[in-house]
């Protein structure tokens, strides 16, 4: 009886033994698996950019990410934001092959995709981890040149700028205008009806000429009058004696005395600042000036957008132009998936809503406006946001030529000076830029990228024909 207790004593003991024993292989299990998940390896990912106008939105992003997602899929996203320094310092670290593996690419001095493809600085999205199949989704939105160069793409569409004309409604109402102008002829009677009344307090229009950038505001503006840009996409050609009657019509205001006194000695933050205060009618504008005007000039005044056209008869779509994502640079290749993880993160959807919730950007894609619960409480973004009456501007091959002479910012700033007449300065100016683009033609320039015949700018029942 005594043995077999004994017996059974020990073999109990040795069933406790044994589970105690698989208890503690298990607890070391366990602790391996939690050690190991606890000791993630980490990547940085630098991104490069010179976005100061979102740069709160871009840091919140950011630190989210690191401390969330990144920290499960092991990556730190080192983002740097560079001032006027940014072309320097991006094209010099790239050189160096030190460059980051995200950066914008669209402020990169002249060059365009083509030329980043050829210096061997950026690299197709197609190469990239996911990216062939990330790309299905902008099927149908990818432009040549801007996104696409040789059967490979490098960006694709992240937003979109519109252009409109700024208006003063308060300064409108005191001189007797209910609405604004819908033409530029309008335009201009307001503008010397205000400088009359004003006895140099106030003006009916101005404009920052020291900043060179009177293409954008001011060329594209009347893109809605003649249905293209300087380029003509449709005839492959350079068309700059379309806009004479627009720049005629600017030489004319400055003539009666309708302009700001000393527009040539202003640059664009001055212009705005002017028109922030109040004393002003009228100003040549675009949808990054509403994030001017609330954070940088603070608005004093209840101000609208118009789009003025030559004939409300004869009527174009407004033109706008893509703000292309980011680029890919060489040093994404050492680390595809975790490159490809930030692209992804800074191109998604739920991203861009929120920038256009906060009045930064406009999507490129009039679906993501419309997942907004509500129009962000920002004056005037959503009318500038409006893309339904909107064709996005093709690429043109200005940055492939080589001019002889004055640029077209430089040869339309002589003409509204008044330094050459209005039609000898266009005309100047559209026979040099296509003698340049014959000459590059010749050299090997291929042409096919930036044409599409069947391209249509017109606004449905109008009577252009």
């Amino acid at each position: 009886m005594k043995n077999r207790f004994t017996c059974c004593l020990c073999i109990f003991v040795g069933v406790f033994l044994t589970l105690l024993m698989l208890g503690a292989c298990n607890a070391k299990i366990i602790r391996r698996t939690e050690t190991k998940k606890a000791e993630v390896r980490m990547t940085t990912v630098e991104v490069w950019t010179n976005n100061a106008s979102s740069k709160t939105e871009d840091v919140k992003m950011v630190y989210d990410f690191n401390n969330g997602q990144g920290k499960e899929k092991g990556i730190m996203i080192d983002y740097k934001i560079l001032g006027e320094e940014y072309q320097d310092m991006l094209q010099a670290a790239i050189a160096a092959k030190q460059g980051p593996a995200l950066f914008k690419s669209s402020n990169l001095g002249t060059s365009s995709v083509p030329k980043l493809v050829n210096r061997g600085w950026i690299v197709a999205i197609e190469d990239i981890a996911d990216g062939k199949e990330f790309l299905t989704k902008y099927e149908g939105r990818l432009q040549p040149i801007t996104n696409t160069y040789k059967g490979k793409t490098y960006t694709v569409p992240y937003a979109v700028t519109t252009m409109a004309v700024a208006y003063n409604k308060d300064l409108l109402k005191k001189n007797g205008y209910l609405k604004p102008p819908e033409t530029w002829a309008e335009m201009t009677a307001m503008a010397k009806t205000i400088t009359k009344n004003g006895r140099g307090k106030e003006f009916g229009f101005i404009e920052g000429l020291k900043s060179n950038i009177h293409s954008q505001n001011g060329l594209l503006q009347y893109a809605s009058s003649v249905g293209h840009a300087e380029f003509n996409p449709k005839s492959g050609k350079f068309n700059f004696i379309d806009f004479i009657p627009f720049f005629q019509m600017w030489v004319n205001m400055e003539k009666e005395g309708s302009t700001f006194p000393g527009c040539e000695e202003l640059n664009n933050d001055q212009a705005r600042a002017q028109f922030a205060e109040g004393n002003i009618g009228f100003k040549f504008s675009a949808s990054y000036d509403v994030g001017v005007w609330r954070d940088q000039f603070p608005i004093k005044i209840n101000w609208g957008i118009c789009r003025p056209v030559e004939d409300p008869a004869n009527k174009y779509k407004n033109y706008a132009y893509q703000i292309p994502s980011l680029a890919f640079g060489k040093r994404a290749l050492e680390i595809p998936e975790k490159a490809m993880e930030v692209f992804k993160l800074w191109n998604g959807d739920e991203t861009l809503l929120k920038l256009y919730e906060r009045g930064k950007y406009i999507p490129y894609n009039q679906e993501i406006i419309n997942m907004a619960k509500k129009g962000p409480e920002i004056k005037n973004w959503v009318e500038f946001a409006d893309l339904s009456n909107t064709w996005i501007g093709l690429p043109n091959p200005m940055g492939e030529i080589d001019i002889q002479g004055d640029n077209d910012l430089v040869g339309i700033q002589k003409v509204i000076k008044g330094e050459v007449t209005v039609k000898n300065g266009l005309k100047d100016l559209e026979k040099r830029y296509n003698a340049a683009l014959d000459r590059a033609i010749s050299e090997g320039l291929d042409l096919t990228s930036y044409i599409d015949t069947n391209l249509d700018t017109r606004v449905k029942n109008s009577t252009v024909k």
